[in-house]
């Protein structure tokens, strides 16, 4: 796959997910949390702060479709290696009791993965 293809496709998610973060905090909470209603309005408000952090991820994947090709390789070859750590987490958290992490709500994070690990690796010009 073009990684100008990828990196579209990966900073709309990473955008469209920012929104989410900002708009739909409360109930993406909700569902996660077994807390108490402190506990939620923590997780409420990490949430919102998170948000532009992704919203800048996801622009700058967009703008480096206009990178040479090996720029744009790099650039995924960050993805990849920051998505490490990322599951790294997901699987602590999956061992908390507060927190219910479930594998369709990582489902989005592994197909975002695979699909920037397959595109580094035979990317097409």
């Amino acid at each position: 796959m073009k990684p100008k293809i990828t990196l579209l496709i990966i900073g709309s998610l990473m955008v469209l997910q920012s929104l989410g973060f900002m708009f739909f905090a409360d109930s993406l909470i909700d569902g996660v949390l077994n807390a108490g209603e402190e506990a939620i309005r923590v997780g409420v408000l990490l949430h919102n702060a998170f948000a532009p952090a992704f919203l800048m991820i996801g622009l700058m994947l967009i703008f480096a479709r206009d990178f040479g090709i090996e720029s744009q390789r790099k650039v995924l070859l960050a993805m990849i290696i920051g998505y490490v750590p990322l599951f790294i987490v997901f699987y602590n958290f999956s061992l908390l009791e507060i927190i219910n992490v479930s594998i369709p709500a990582m489902v989005p994070d592994f197909l975002i993965f695979s699909l920037a690990l397959f595109t580094y690796l035979k990317p097409k010009t």
